[in-house]
């Protein structure tokens, strides 16, 4: 019987268990390291040990890897991993014939630990292998594939890719890898970190929602200053901003209620909110109680059991304009999570998508609302936008805003062809959609001091002399050269101050 069949009947046995240790694990506060996919807990990583590991390797009970289980010969060790942190790795494996579990050396299995890690798109069908010799086919992985390399040795690199159901770590060599194109792999947040405006009692609806509250004394009451602070899979500390604590919930009964509390210190037990998009609204459930926070009948903050009712549904929307303009945000065309799906009748996003991406670009800038890439693409093709053979029609973008301005939180703030225009618009905390040679940019920010504008290209060329990761240009590139910018499309916030201007409540 083969080891893949062993590991197949036991794993079984052992999913409860590990649901347990999620559990606590997460409790405790450990991360995945970086370089791991975030959802590698619901699909894990089969790890292959390194070429130059020991023959026999020790595995233990603890992250810290200070009380010893046992060895397991490198040969029979196939580990599939759940979690990583701390120089360890934890997941599940076959020892003699039995499912077994523990922490590793993460050492044991990545060549380089602290190695900064990189997401590449692949522009064809490539080998993955098993270890650095490159003599065993670990798999193939179709084009518009994404790798992670977590290391390189040699002319190889170390990489994590996906295998059928798992995802799996091995090695490709490096001129393979010059096939390929970076893209930004952080996790796709449905908000980004920032301060925003928090009204509960909403109907949700595809639009946004719709107020449910009518009392001009309740309304005051229903709205509330928040800074969400990402922490990993769309979950959030919530902080006020003005008393700089941070929501929580704290038990009752022996353990068996929950209310609403605050702390002083991000709290990793109670503090944790999971945001989810209803569809035009939000929800917020709280990890530790699965309970969602709500607002109750005289507009304070509650708990709620139900996922589904008016209580739970939230509209949020920022107030001014939220880019990090340090480490901005990027979708590229050629994330292989949309890049090969077709646009239309011919063509992908990945060639021909542009228009679409330098939107959600422009949006997620401003609002902080990640739109949904292939909505705004589909619905581009159903109302006749997509041009074959071409790209997007500049109609798109006033489109757009009609069709999806309330559900993102932006607007149509007209076009234009004036750089001083295009100055003027960024002050006032617009982003814009840019026509420059054959191609959509968005450009999001201006620094005065620097006389410079922010660039975010969603297709990186050497003839734009840019990169993936948004660029800060003089003047002079967008009206020169490739970049030379033949039209300004502007979004500005929807709603920042709507329904009104004032009280925010910081009472539970």
């Amino acid at each position: 019987m083969s080891l893949e069949l062993i590991f197949r009947r036991n794993i079984k046995q052992v999913f409860s268990a590990f649901l347990l240790f999620m559990a606590v694990f997460m409790a405790a506060g450990i991360k995945a390291q970086a370089a791991f996919p975030s959802d590698m807990e619901k699909k894990p990583v089969e790890c292959h040990p390194l070429y130059e590991a020991p023959d026999e390797i020790e595995f233990f009970s603890d992250a810290a890897l200070t009380h010893w289980k046992g060895n397991v010969n490198k040969r029979d060790l196939l580990l599939l991993a759940v979690k990583a942190g701390n120089h360890a790795i934890y997941g599940s494996f076959v020892k003699d014939g039995q499912a077994e579990n523990g922490w590793f050396d993460l050492g044991s299995f990545v060549a380089d630990p602290d190695y900064e890690d990189e997401y590449y798109t692949v522009r064809s069908r490539m080998t993955v292998y098993t270890d650095s010799s490159m003599d065993e086919t670990l798999c193939s992985i179709k084009k518009y594939s994404g790798v992670i390399v977590i290391g390189q040795e040699g002319d190889s690199a170390q990489v994590i890719c996906q295998k059928k159901n798992t995802y799996a770590t091995g090695w490709m060599s490096d001129d393979d890898l010059t096939n390929t194109l970076i893209y930004d792999g952080r996790e796709k947040q449905t908000l980004a970190d920032g301060i925003y405006l928090f009204r509960g009692g909403y109907q949700d609806n595809n639009y946004g929602g719709v107020s449910l509250i009518k009392q001009p004394d309740l309304l005051k009451k229903e709205a509330f200053t928040w800074e969400l602070i990402h922490d990993s899979e769309n979950q959030y500390y919530i902080r006020e901003p003005g008393s700089g604590k941070y929501l929580s919930v704290s038990t009752g009964d022996g353990g068996l209620s929950f209310t609403v509390s605050r702390t002083g210190q991000p709290d990793r037990v109670n503090g944790l909110f999971h945001l989810e998009r209803a569809t035009g609204s939000y929800t917020i459930k709280n990890l530790r109680s699965s309970l969602y926070l709500a607002l109750d009948e005289c507009g304070k903050l509650t708990l709620y059991r139900y996922r589904y009712g008016d209580q739970v549904c939230w509209r949020i929307s920022a107030s001014e304009k939220t880019v990090d303009t340090g480490s901005p945000m990027v979708f590229t065309q050629y994330d292989p999570l949309w890049c090969g799906t077709a646009y239309g009748s011919e063509g992908c996003m990945g060639t021909a998508g542009c228009g679409i991406l330098a939107t959600v670009n422009a949006v997620y800038a401003l609002s902080g609302q990640y739109m949904d890439v292939m909505e705004l693409a589909d619905y581009a093709v159903e109302e006749g936008y997509r041009i074959i053979g071409s790209g997007t029609d500049e109609g798109i973008f006033k489109a757009a805003c009609k069709r999806f301005g309330a559900k993102y939180n932006f607007t149509w703030d007209g076009s234009g062809g004036s750089i001083r225009q295009l100055i003027k618009k960024l002050d006032q905390g617009d982003t814009a959609v840019v026509h420059v040679q054959g191609h959509y940019v968005s450009v999001v920010a201006y620094d005065r001091s620097k006389k410079k504008f922010l660039l975010l290209d969603s297709n990186y060329l050497p003839k734009r002399d840019d990169t993936a990761f948004g660029d800060w240009i003089p003047a002079g590139r967008l009206m020169t050269g490739a970049l030379e910018a033949q039209k300004f499309f502007y979004f500005k916030l929807r709603d920042p101050l709507y329904p009104f201007s004032g009280v925010k409540s910081d009472k539970p």
